[in-house]
């Protein structure tokens, strides 16, 4: 029924309840036009672009606009940090348009997840995030819905992101595979090491079609089930692409622990992570494998010994101690 739509629908005309949670059961997704306080957003925005010119990534001009000055940075864990300590960013994340959304959809109290990326994608910097579903990221710890906010307007140049409609209903793991080279975690957005990142399992291209998106602007909130995929497209503009994810579930659901960390602290546990899986020598089968396990699971610390461990505890030798 979608293979002829190309726009997302809106749902600002959608004031039941009931027929919000339809919609969105039906569709996987719920798009508002013009539903955030643009003071707010503008305010969130202009202090983003404030920390991207301090660091010499955009030029300053007269329209306030992130034109990319060309500079590349071998690591943004700087930028980030600067750009996560953020007043107005912190008051986004929790603003009362998206949560009073969220509490409508789940019909409860909700909590927002402290894990919240700021996206800052340079132009035609790295390969656009593929097509995938977030709870396959966060691996079923908790269900949740999702909050995709852009901090800029975005046409199709600049990019942003596209879905495919009921799609929560269709994909499930069997449809993912670890393809070489493609969608990497944590330092993994680094070019110098991209090379060492631990891949994550993906959908094949040829399983995906029916993608819908739209033009978005400055107070558009666009909200996603954790199972419906979606995906960025290619930023061929001249500007930094500028968007904020938030994530909200039930308060008296089971909250993961990874959910109460900062998007700072989550990325250095996965650089730790990763040093830790290289050191032991896992292979990318056995990364998947043991990163799931520790990190989703246990909630420690993922650590060169306690990775052997899990290389011996499934892959016994032979002969020797055992």
């Amino acid at each position: 029924m979608y293979a002829d739509s190309t726009v997302l629908k809106e749902s600002n005309e959608n004031s039941n309840d009931t027929e919000l949670r339809q919609r969105f059961d039906e569709d996987g997704y719920l798009f508002f036009r013009n539903i955030i306080d643009l003071k707010k957003v503008n305010q969130t925005r202009s202090d983003v672009l404030d920390v991207l010119c301090r660091f010499g990534l955009i030029e300053e001009n007269e329209n306030n606009e992130p034109i990319w000055s060309g500079k590349v940075l071998a690591d943004l864990i700087d930028v980030q940090t600067a750009i996560y300590a953020l007043e107005s960013y912190e008051q986004l994340r929790q603003c009362n348009e998206i949560m009073t959304i969220m509490e409508r959809l789940w019909g409860a109290p909700v909590y927002s997840w402290k894990l919240v990326p700021v996206r800052t994608q340079p132009p035609k910097a790295g390969t656009p995030t593929p097509a995938h579903q977030d709870y396959q990221l966060f691996f079923r710890g908790g269900r949740f819905s999702v909050g995709w906010i852009p901090l800029m307007d975005i046409d199709e140049s600049v990019g942003g992101i596209e879905l495919i409609p009921a799609s929560h209903k269709i994909f499930s793991e069997t449809d993912y595979a670890l393809l070489e080279g493609r969608f990497l975690t944590g330092r993994a957005y680094s070019q110098v090491a991209a090379e060492k990142a631990v891949l994550l399992p993906q959908i094949p291209p040829e399983k995906v079609g029916g993608f819908v998106r739209t033009n978005y602007q400055l107070g558009d909130l666009l909200v996603l089930h954790d199972m419906v995929v979606h995906r960025s497209l290619p930023n061929v503009s001249k500007k930094f692409r500028l968007s904020m994810d938030t994530r909200f579930q039930p308060q008296d659901s089971h909250i993961p622990w990874y959910a109460k960390m900062t998007d700072c602290e989550y990325d250095g546990y996965s650089r730790r992570s990763e040093d830790a899986l290289l050191e032991a020598g896992a292979t990318q089968e056995e990364m998947q494998r043991i990163f799931w396990k520790i990190f989703y699971f246990e909630g420690t610390e993922i650590t060169p010994t306690r990775v052997r461990a899990e290389l011996r505890r499934y892959n016994p030798p032979l002969f020797g101690a055992f």
